[in-house]
């Protein structure tokens, strides 16, 4: 730590004899560095996104060296571009893990990527913290090192379809997905199951992801009469459905999951999408108490807070309280109190971890386009984060 010349005076004729107990007790040293490991794309075509992660990390680090105290470490992190493609990644995660300075990681963005990376962080012991990726086999493979933030697939789509038949949303639903995507068939499964058991009528709208045909596939819904259809995917490969679906007489709601949860669905489709509910991890900070001071500081420095700078926020909140906790830079040690059953409180939510690394009490928040505008409406159900 460098120091004026007044500063080292006050320092050593104030607590010299304090240090030199603790050194002859060979304890921590004061202001130790502490570094995370932010494994995103940070070039290519998913580079803004990946810079929306890697900034909520810095805007919590920032917050968090700025409380420091006397003796309280210091935050930092290391950027590892991954290019969203996966030779690189693979070769990005290694570079973390041999950087012996970092305690853990936060990444990656996509799906196929992190799940494929999962095994080589467990190898090294090192905890990874997802923010991002919501791909139910990231937490299926048995390592005890992962830790992640938003709810998985299938229970997104459990909770959606309890919502539907709580809200009266439909009763024949067409549950359209793309064969062979990446994000929304689990979604899909599972909300197609869940409100077959719960006494509604869906039926299965899939169609192949290499060959739409959203023109032949609308006259389908139309005709087996939907009364709801629920988009399980992304909004830029499902989006085109919806004109498809106006244009051949469907005058009826849509829904969708976090894939959906886009700000440009109405400069795409307008009016066409006013009422399209969807389901998303994403909490309505801004009447969140506790989260409202972050999000405006956060906002002042880096701009808008979207999903993934709240839930990288959030992932370093939960790095930063872990050591704290522990006591601890070890990456073992380090990963230890992430399974501990204490709640870690972050800017998104509440999270203890189950035995598989996904939270223990998972939920989603429902948005409705209104006025070309996203309204909160309320959570699946009520935490003692929201209660509504």
């Amino acid at each position: 730590m460098k120091t004026g010349k007044r500063t080292r005076r006050a320092f050593a004729g104030g607590i010299g004899a304090a240090l030199a107990a603790t050194a002859a007790k060979g304890s921590a040293q004061i202001n130790p560095q502490a570094s995370v490991a932010v494994v995103c794309p940070l070039s290519g075509p998913e580079s803004q996104a990946g810079t929306q992660l890697a900034n909520g990390v810095r805007g919590a680090l920032d917050d968090a060296n700025g409380t420091r105290g006397l003796f309280d470490r210091f935050w930092s992190l290391r950027t590892f571009d991954d290019q969203g493609t996966m030779a690189q990644a693979l070769l990005e995660a290694q570079f973390a893990i041999n950087d012996l300075n970092q305690s853990a990681a936060i990444g990656h963005l996509g799906g196929k990527i992190t799940n494929q990376l999962v095994r080589q962080y467990a190898n090294a012991a090192m905890p990874l913290i997802v923010p991002a990726t919501t791909l139910d086999s990231i937490t299926q493979q048995g390592y005890r090192n992962v830790f992640r933030l938003p709810t998985k697939d299938t229970t997104e789509g459990i909770l959606h379809a309890r919502y539907v038949k709580k809200e009266n949303r439909g009763k024949k639903i067409a549950v359209v997905s793309a064969d062979g995507a990446d994000y929304g068939p689990a979604v899909a499964f599972a909300f197609y199951k869940q409100t077959g058991g719960d006494g509604l009528t869906p039926f299965d709208a899939r169609f192949p992801a290499d060959r739409p045909d959203f023109d032949a596939l609308a006259r389908r819904i139309v005709a087996q009469g939907a009364d709801l259809v629920f988009l399980s995917g992304l909004a830029r490969d499902l989006g085109p459905l919806i004109p498809a679906l106006r244009g051949a007489g469907y005058g009826g709601q849509f829904d969708g999951p976090s894939g959906f949860f886009d700000g440009a669905l109405v400069p795409s489709y307008g009016s066409a999408v006013e009422g399209l509910t969807v389901s998303t991890s994403m909490p309505p900070l801004q009447i969140v108490p506790q989260a409202m001071a972050i999000k405006q500081n956060y906002e002042q420095h880096y701009g808008p807070m979207g999903p993934l700078a709240a839930f990288g926020y959030a992932a370093t909140q939960m790095f930063v309280a872990a050591i704290r906790r522990g006591s601890t830079i070890a990456r073992l040690g380090v990963m230890r109190t992430l399974a501990q059953p204490i709640a870690f409180d972050t800017i998104v939510g509440s999270f203890t971890f189950d035995a598989y690394g996904d939270a223990n009490d998972p939920n989603v928040y429902f948005y409705q386009l209104q006025g070309g505008n996203w309204h909160y409406v309320r959570a699946a159900h009520p935490s003692g984060f929201i209660v509504r």
